[in-house]
């Protein structure tokens, strides 16, 4: 099964969020990615767009390219940004009450050099610090890296501060 929306929909914590479910033929996987056969016609994904793949946990990707063939409709590849992907809520320690939510990343393979976060919001840079709220637990992060850059998302490299 794999859910795509847009990407403004996964930001709106705790409203309902419209997302599509589709089935989609899985042509290739690796370490880095998938290669998808996309068939629905209702959906059309973009080239930058995150895509939430269930393949034994919540993986998160983002769709590097698309091919669209009349035969067989569209290709799509997806780099793997994370497995095991959890919401959590972003403080900044200047401003404590302005929440940002995000998407959390845990370091579980060992290709994957660090723990990372996905923000909509463009405002957090490398080398601040924040706090990340999850399971009812408030713990100091420090931003190390900036991972991807796009229209859509801020994904960077977080290391815990102590």
């Amino acid at each position: 099964m794999v859910e795509f929306t847009d990407p403004s929909e996964i930001w709106k914590g705790k409203q309902k969020q419209d997302y599509f479910e589709t089935n989609m033929k899985m042509l290739d996987k690796s370490i880095k990615g998938y290669g998808l056969l996309w068939t629905d016609i209702q959906v059309r994904p973009k080239v930058g767009s995150l895509i939430g793949v269930m393949h034994k946990s919540l993986n998160i990707g983002l769709v590097r390219w698309l091919a669209q063939s009349k035969e067989t409709g569209m290709f799509m590849g997806v780099e793997l940004l994370g497995a095991q992907a959890t919401v959590v809520k972003v403080t900044n320690p200047g401003y404590p009450d302005d929440m940002v939510n995000a998407i959390f990343l845990p370091l579980e393979e060992i290709d994957k050099p660090a723990v990372s976060l996905i923000f909509m919001n463009k405002g957090f840079r490398p080398s601040e610090f924040i706090f990340i709220h999850k399971n009812h637990r408030i713990t100091r992060y420090r931003l190390t890296k900036q991972l991807q850059l796009t229209s859509y998302i801020n994904h960077v490299e977080v290391i815990r501060s102590h």
